[in-house]
């Protein structure tokens, strides 16, 4: 549902900026985007893997449950 929202604004910007001229092969800006683009759909796939095998953290120490602490 993110994802989507992202992917289909990003399209619309990438539409834009080649209507402005300002995409093509060489361009900082194209290479900029492509970048971006790339970082976010990581960080949607890293936040995804995340929330489905969650890893228990690794500083949390552990209560003691001991009869002794009651």
């Amino acid at each position: 549902m993110i994802r989507g929202g992202f992917e289909r604004g990003f399209g619309e910007a990438r539409d834009i900026l080649s209507g402005l001229g300002v995409l093509g092969a060489d361009s900082p800006i194209e290479q900029g985007i492509n970048q971006t683009f790339a970082l976010v759909m990581k960080g949607y796939d890293d936040f995804l893997a995340a929330k489905l095998n969650p890893q228990p953290a690794a500083n949390t120490p552990l209560q003691d449950t001991s009869a002794a602490q009651r």
